[in-house]
């Protein structure tokens, strides 16, 4: 499998389940290159829609970069439980 099939399959999943992706917070990026020229969202948080209905403020927050090349992503909701 080509990485072009590969990325056509992943996006088939994402439209096949109706995912959503949450909005996004901070950094635009999840990873970084050591040169710091190369950088892709390599994470997200995908959802479906009874999700985001149960929590419509919910975003995800890129956190820093520590040990790794890529960040942390953590899910946050305004909203109190």
């Amino acid at each position: 499998m080509d990485y072009a099939s590969e990325i056509k399959g992943f996006n088939s999943f994402i439209d096949d389940n109706l995912l959503l992706d949450t909005p996004i917070v901070g950094k635009k990026y999840t990873w970084f290159n050591s040169n710091g020229l190369t950088k892709s969202r390599l994470g997200r948080v995908l959802v479906t829609e009874d999700w985001m209905e149960k929590w419509p403020m919910c975003k995800q927050y890129v956190q820093q970069r520590e040990v790794s090349d890529h960040c942390a992503i953590v899910v946050k909701s305004m909203e109190k439980d």
